[in-house]
């Protein structure tokens, strides 16, 4: 019963712990798969282990892997690293565009600077032609979009009848026009007014103030 015990190996991976440099020595797989970028590093000689490896990755990423490698530093650290295909590509011909991927574009970004920062992208955009999907979770982002923004908008939300996610337009959201009105789509967020059944009344003085200020 003891020796069973012994050969017993619990993993209990720390997925953060896993994101960082580890000494290219250190090749002994331990509990917290910390050091899990050197031991597959010390397995690269073997070319049927990196084969099944990559096969058994590209199973389970939810996105496409092209392959595995394990970067070193100067210092002689590894570090595991996925190749995913590029996602900025040069626009064949005048009519194309590059894309822009930018996940929480709010990230180091004093929310003041929100406007600024969005006012930037659309001016790169309109310069370069490059199209951005950014996505976000400050509603401070929100509110620094203009009324012309919003058909660009998409938000990630429980589904009231299902609970499950989904992807719904902005404009598409129950209390949108009153949130338009009220003038901080940010807090509408925030306080789940968009979900809001849509009140006529409210409604149709809302259309009312949004045509007195045109």
């Amino acid at each position: 019963m003891i020796e069973a015990l012994r050969a017993v190996f619990v993993l209990d991976p720390v997925p953060h712990l896993m994101r960082q440099y580890v000494p290219e020595r250190d090749t002994i797989l331990r509990r917290r798969a910390d050091s899990l970028s050197a031991v597959i590093g010390a397995r690269r000689s073997d070319p049927q282990r990196c084969v099944q490896l990559k096969e058994l990755t590209q199973s389970l990423a939810e996105h496409e892997v092209c392959d595995i490698t394990v970067e070193t530093s100067p210092l002689g650290d590894v570090m595991l690293a996925l190749l995913e295909p590029p996602l900025l590509d040069e626009a064949p011909d005048d009519s194309a565009h590059t894309l822009l991927v930018i996940e929480e574009i709010e990230n180091g970004l004093h929310p003041s600077q929100a406007a600024r920062g969005i006012d930037l992208i659309k001016a790169e955009s309109r310069h370069r032609r490059v199209r951005t999907l950014a996505t976000t979770h400050s509603p401070a982002m929100l509110s620094a979009l203009t009324a012309t923004d919003h058909d660009g908008v998409i938000v990630c939300r429980r589904a009231p009848d299902t609970a499950f996610s989904e992807l719904v337009p902005l404009v598409e959201l129950p209390g949108y026009p009153e949130a338009l009105a009220a003038g901080s789509r940010g807090d509408a967020v925030t306080q789940r007014r968009l979900d809001a059944p849509p009140n006529i009344e409210a409604r149709q003085a809302a259309l009312e103030r949004v045509l007195a200020a045109v």
